[in-house]
């Protein structure tokens, strides 16, 4: 898929195989949460929502500021 489809250079084949790994990883994390999510909302519990949403929230604008103050570090 790397080559056929996406067209990815020989030179980053390495770093586009664990940007896949990653995602792979990912998606059964990302399944579950939005199913038990789904459950907590048809039983009206928005509260708990409320709780999870808040801190998985702030973690899609924090892990990616992580990463990039990592990736200028080893640079």
């Amino acid at each position: 898929m790397l080559h056929r489809v996406l067209h990815v250079a020989p030179a980053l084949d390495a770093e586009a195989r664990g940007a896949f790994l990653y995602l792979a990883l990912s998606v059964p994390f990302v399944v579950l949460s939005l199913s038990l999510r789904a459950i907590l909302e048809a039983a009206q519990r928005f509260d708990l929502v409320n709780l999870i949403r808040t801190p998985s929230g702030a973690v899609v604008f924090v892990v990616p500021a992580v990463a990039l103050c990592l990736a200028a570090a080893c640079h």
